[in-house]
């Protein structure tokens, strides 16, 4: 059975969008090197356009509320392109065994903790939103399914606010405490945090931690790569030795831009570092409002001081046991 004319011409379009959205980050990656390679100037200039450049597109994307496969794209060719600099463009002559086993190891806990972080964020949504012509009111509303129904009972018990069902005008249900309509998701997520454009799903309660925890691992394996990658390219000087393993800082870099793979290599390092950054930002976000037992969505809504407070040790707790 043939499909209809309407029904190709949007799987094509589809397609093509697919198409367009993986090759946009990689031409935009390819060309970020080819320009910082050729001297400092160029590499400052680079590494001062393209955190504008994604910032941009992140913040239109964001009031557009539309999903987007740009920057899981991105992400996904910068763990290549990293690891494909370290194992085959650095000097391995100048690495450890030890130092490279701690690299694979740290970028295998990574993308376990990021692929944890997408697949369990299924587990966040009480159902798809089905906006009806209707107007909203106590009359219209309906519960959600039976299953949900326990989840309700047990989440309104771990909070302080009044005892009465919270409901959403999108999907026409009943909602648990602290639960957030999600207009891209389509759905309501419990626990909401943020959507994440980088995973392209909601960051909620059933893989918050999972996400902290990749952005942990993976904020070290850039560190890592970066301090190795400039050890092996500069001119390294000694800061202490631990179990064997002598720990180097960067000191003279000013003939990277000589050799092209040498030059790779640094640009490389300065993507990781520069990265690194943002990641920290997001961490140390992430450790304050958890400390504080709230979420990104009822900080930003104003919400939290309805909240339940409990002492920080408390609030980790919970996190860390749901």
């Amino acid at each position: 059975m043939k499909k209809p004319k309407n029904m190709r011409l949007l799987s094509d379009t589809r397609l093509k969008g697919s198409k367009i959205e993986l090759i946009v980050p990689l031409v935009l990656l390819i060309a970020l090197n080819l320009i910082a390679v050729i001297n400092l100037e160029c590499c400052i200039i680079s590494f001062l356009v393209f955190p504008v450049i994604i910032s941009s597109c992140y913040i239109w994307f964001a009031k557009k509320q539309s999903r987007t496969n740009i920057f899981l794209a991105l992400s996904v060719i910068s763990c290549i392109y990293i690891v494909f600099i370290f194992e085959f463009t650095l000097p391995l002559l100048e690495l450890l065994p030890q130092e490279n086993f701690i690299f694979v190891t740290f970028i295998f806990l990574t993308v376990y903790f990021f692929y944890k972080t997408y697949n369990q964020s299924a587990l966040n949504k009480l159902g798809t939103s089905e906006p009806s012509k209707e107007t909203f009111d106590s009359s219209t509303v309906t519960l959600i399914n039976a299953e949900d129904e326990d989840l309700i009972e047990s989440d309104d018990q771990d909070s302080d606010l009044p005892n009465v069902r919270n409901s959403c005008s999108s999907c026409k249900k009943y909602i648990p405490a602290r639960t957030f309509h999600c207009n891209i998701c389509k759905s309501c997520i419990i626990g909401r945090d943020h959507h994440n454009y980088f995973f392209n799903c909601c960051i909620g309660r059933f893989n918050h931690k999972y996400f902290l925890l990749g952005c942990l691992s993976c904020l070290f394996t850039l560190l890592l790569f970066a301090n190795l990658a400039l050890t092996s390219i500069c001119h390294p000087f000694a800061i202490f030795q631990l179990f064997g393993i002598m720990f180097l800082l960067p000191d003279d870099c000013s003939e990277v831009f000589n050799d092209i793979e040498i030059s790779l290599c640094f640009v490389a390092a300065i993507y990781a570092l520069e990265m690194s950054v943002v990641l920290l930002f997001v961490i140390i976000q992430q450790l304050i409002l958890i400390s504080k037992g709230t979420t990104s969505t009822e900080y930003w809504f104003k919400k939290e001081k309805s909240l339940n407070r409990y002492s920080c040790f408390r609030n980790w707790k919970n996190f860390c046991y749901i």
